[in-house]
């Protein structure tokens, strides 16, 4: 059965040249920040949480368009995905990882 969501794909950029020129410890630092900033740690709204999937490189956010909160304010979790894209973006590419993505 489908079902309406916001889903956003990142990864990061170079990760297969990342993993043949870093040692093991620089892949798995970088992995680490990745992983924390793509989770979503919003305490104040957990109801906006995204179901998140990782493996490798790659983070997959689905939010469920459905929900009782997006029904009271449509666009809410549209925004609350972009504005936590932007956090993802701005905090990783100040450490130097570059990730790449896409929103639907």
């Amino acid at each position: 059965m489908y079902e309406d969501v916001i889903l956003s794909y990142l990864d990061i950029l170079g990760f297969r040249n990342l993993v043949e020129n870093s040692t093991c410890e620089e892949v798995s630092a970088i992995l680490n920040q990745f992983k924390y900033f793509a989770d979503d740690r919003d305490q104040d709204a957990p109801h906006y949480r995204p179901t998140i999937l990782r493996f490798s490189d790659t983070v997959v956010r689905v939010r469920h368009l459905q929900s009782r909160e997006n029904r009271e304010i449509p666009g809410s979790l549209l925004f609350h995905e972009i504005l936590s894209l932007l956090h993802i973006q701005g905090e990783l590419i100040f450490r130097e990882i570059l990730i790449r993505g896409a929103l639907t």
